[in-house]
């Protein structure tokens, strides 16, 4: 658990760094908190596990190609 909350602290300073808005770091953390920790231990003996594995990949996937673009500071600017 320590190492999960120490990841999701440094995504929070991320996100408040990238888009200095607190609300970016509280969402982050109300929808953690909803979703909870993924289940990996089901995945081997589940009858669609490759369905599963795939969706896996596919959103850690975007995740990683859309963390810079959705967190672009131009978006969050102050006008």
């Amino acid at each position: 658990m320590f190492t999960y909350t120490t990841i999701f602290g440094w995504f929070a300073a991320f996100l408040f760094y990238r888009t200095r808005q607190l609300s970016a770091p509280v969402m982050a953390h109300v929808l953690c908190n909803h979703l909870g920790l993924p289940s990996f231990h089901h995945l081997p003996s589940h009858p669609r596990r490759r369905l599963l594995t795939a969706a896996y990949v596919v959103g850690i996937a975007a995740f990683a190609a859309l963390l810079l673009p959705l967190t672009a500071p131009e978006l969050y600017a102050y006008r």
